[in-house]
C-alpha cells in the first residue's frame, strides 16, 4: 500500500502535489466551526479556572472568514466575541498575539443556535496561530475541498471537475447497502487518483474509520460510476 500510495495526488487549483501540511491542515479544520484572520480590537481579560487554564475574553475584528458561514457580526469588518482558551503556567506561556491590535489567525467553536453565542477557541494548543499569508492561503485552499456530504446536503451541489466524488461515493455506498457504521462519512475528502499502469486520473474518496482502523476506499470514475477499494492494497473489490 505504501508504494501504491505515492500515486495518490491530491489536486487543488495550481498545486500538483499537496504539501506535507495539508494532513495537520485537515485535523485543524476538522475540528473548527470558522476561522477567521483579524485582530484583538480590545485587551484580552484572562479569567484563571483550573490547572493553569485561562480564558481570555476579547473582542476580534474579522479580516478575512477563512471557513465558516457569515452570521450577524461574523463578516468581514465585523466584531465578534471570543473566547481563547489557553494552558498558561509561565509568563512564557502567553501568546505575543494576546493583546490589543494583536493580529492573529483564530480556529473556533461556536453554536449558531445561540443568539449572539461566543465563538471559543476550537483547541487550547492549537486554537491561535500566527497571521502568516500562507496559512491562510493554505487553509482556505484546504478547506474548499473538504467537502461533507453533510455539507453537501445543505449547501447544495458542490463539485470538482464537473464531478462532486464524495457525493458519488456515498450514493454508491447507499446503493451497495454498504455497512459504513464504522465510518465518518461527514469527513469523506476527495484526491485525484492515479492506479498503477493507468493512464487517467479518477477519484480516490477517504471515509475515516471511528475506531482508529483503515478507511472506508472509494474510487469515482464519473458521476455514475464508483467502485469499492481494497484497504490494504488499493485494489478494486468486485
Amino acid at each position: 500500500m505504501r508504494t501504491l500510495l505515492l500515486t495518490l495526488v491530491c489536486v487543488f487549483p495550481g498545486v500538483a502535489l499537496a504539501d506535507g501540511g495539508d494532513d495537520t491542515l485537515v485535523m485543524y479544520l476538522s475540528r473548527s466551526d470558522v476561522v477567521v484572520l483579524g485582530e484583538f480590537t480590545s485587551e484580552p481579560v484572562g479569567e484563571s479556572t483550573e490547572g493553569g487554564v485561562i480564558h481570555y475574553l476579547a473582542d476580534f475584528k474579522v479580516a478575512q472568514l477563512i471557513k465558516g458561514e457569515q452570521r450577524g457580526n461574523r463578516k468581514v469588518g465585523g466584531t465578534i466575541l471570543v473566547n481563547v482558551i489557553r494552558f498558561v503556567f509561565d509568563p512564557e506561556d502567553r501568546l505575543p498575539e494576546l493583546k490589543k491590535g494583536g493580529k492573529c489567525i483564530l480556529l473556533l467553536k461556536v453554536d449558531d443556535k445561540q443568539e449572539n453565542a461566543t465563538h471559543v477557541s476550537a483547541d487550547v494548543w492549537f486554537g491561535v496561530q500566527r497571521p502568516s499569508p500562507t496559512m491562510v492561503r493554505s487553509l482556505k485552499r484546504v478547506s474548499a475541498r473538504l467537502i461533507s456530504v453533510k455539507g453537501l446536503s445543505e449547501q447544495g451541489r458542490r463539485t470538482f471537475e464537473r464531478v462532486a466524488p464524495i457525493q458519488v461515493a456515498a450514493a454508491y455506498l447507499s446503493r451497495e447497502k454498504i455497512d459504513i457504521s464504522k465510518y465518518d462519512i461527514d469527513m469523506g475528502y476527495a484526491c485525484s487518483y492515479c492506479p498503477p499502469q493507468a493512464t487517467v486520473y479518477d477519484w480516490l474518496v477517504t471515509f475515516p474509520s471511528r475506531t482508529g482502523e483503515d478507511p472506508l476506499f472509494v474510487a469515482v470514475m464519473n458521476a455514475h460510476k464508483a467502485w469499492r477499494l481494497d484497504a490494504k492494497n488499493l485494489e478494486r473489490i468486485d
